[in-house]
């Protein structure tokens, strides 16, 4: 009886291993793996007044249906999803005074597949004009 066993356990062991050397190449398009969405590039800020101006190239548009902004203050680390669009170009508004902001963009396909993050892009916000004395030419006060 314990001969029997042994037999049917090594008889099906060997056929499970046989059995297993097939392949069978799948042509489902659905099964495919999607292409690459492309990575913006050559970002560029222009920082205003409590805002920064980003705008960006992309290789192919064809399949971009937005873009996702992403910043981290004071680090490099730890990005947060501030915005999104349709353009090439966003205005990111209320920053904050003195604060080193870094930038990253990132396309969206139209099935929703986020690609790669673009090269990282920082600006200081500072403050680039000063109105004094309700723009009087000069004043005589010491305190503005």
């Amino acid at each position: 009886m314990l001969k029997k066993i042994v037999y049917i356990i090594i008889s099906v062991s060997l056929l499970s291993f046989i059995a297993c050397d097939r392949y069978i190449e799948s042509r489902d398009p659905v099964r495919s793996l999607p292409d690459d969405v492309p990575v913006p590039s050559n970002i560029s800020l222009y920082v205003n007044n409590l805002s920064v101006s980003l705008s960006w190239e992309i290789s192919d548009t064809s399949t971009v249906s937005q873009y996702r902004i992403y910043v981290s203050e004071n680090d490099t680390l730890n990005y947060q999803l501030e915005d999104s669009t349709s353009s090439m170009s966003i205005d990111l508004d209320n920053l904050i005074l003195n604060r080193l902001y870094y930038f990253k963009v990132a396309a969206v396909s139209s099935s929703g597949l986020e690609g790669h993050f673009s090269d990282e892009s920082f600006a200081q916000i500072g403050v680039l004009s000063m109105i004094i004395a309700n723009d009087n030419k000069y004043t005589n006060r010491q305190t503005v």
